[in-house]
């Protein structure tokens, strides 16, 4: 199982935002990120984990509050392992 540290860090090396910002209740793209850095940061949380993402989370990914994201990878981890 992956700890909290490991997954927030990967989270913030994933989407260039610090561990402060993943805290924030605004969405990726509200804090900055473009929709292709949001791509990019999908894929390497994927790679990282070995999880894939369904089609509707990607699509919601960007908007998602930023807190939110361990949460949802942890669900991944969780349905996929």
């Amino acid at each position: 199982m992956v700890d909290d540290d490991e997954l927030l860090e990967s989270l913030a090396q994933a989407t260039g935002l610090t561990r402060g910002e993943l805290d924030s209740t605004w969405s990726l793209l509200d804090l900055g990120l473009t929709s292709f850095r949001v791509m990019q940061a999908l894929m390497r949380i994927e790679e990282t984990f070995g999880i894939e993402f369904s089609d509707d989370e990607i699509v919601q990914f960007p908007v998602v509050a930023a807190r939110a994201l361990p949460g949802l990878v942890r669900q991944r981890i969780t349905t996929t392992g």
